[in-house]
């Protein structure tokens, strides 16, 4: 049996207004959006998801949208995204920081 629950937090988009559309939380940043689609003809009834929106981002993960049958399943979605995010930028910043001790020395000024 596998672990299912969200590992950031979730929030209504418009507390209080009962719409089912959610954003998720990682502390300050944003690690997408899930919503039920009442507008897409051929998506009518399912939940979209969306990612990229954390402070962070520098460079794309694609995909950063699609649909899911559940709530649950499109913020599943969103978290990996994220998760993805996450790792692309922390290796880019890794690498840029091995660049910068390459060229100028240790980059540790403790």
């Amino acid at each position: 049996m596998t672990n299912d629950q969200p590992r950031y937090k979730w929030r209504e988009t418009w507390p209080g207004e009962g719409k089912p559309d959610f954003v998720g939380y990682d502390g300050k940043e944003i690690v997408g959006r899930v919503r039920l689609d009442t507008t897409t003809a051929t998506k009518t009834g399912l939940w979209r998801w969306n990612g990229g929106f954390a402070s962070f981002v520098r460079r794309r993960v694609m995909p950063q949208q699609g649909w899911a049958e559940t709530a649950r399943a499109a913020s599943r979605m969103a978290e990996v995204h994220y998760d993805r995010l996450k790792d692309v930028h922390c290796q880019a910043q890794s690498q840029a920081s091995d660049v910068l001790s390459t060229q100028f020395g240790s980059t540790d000024h403790r």
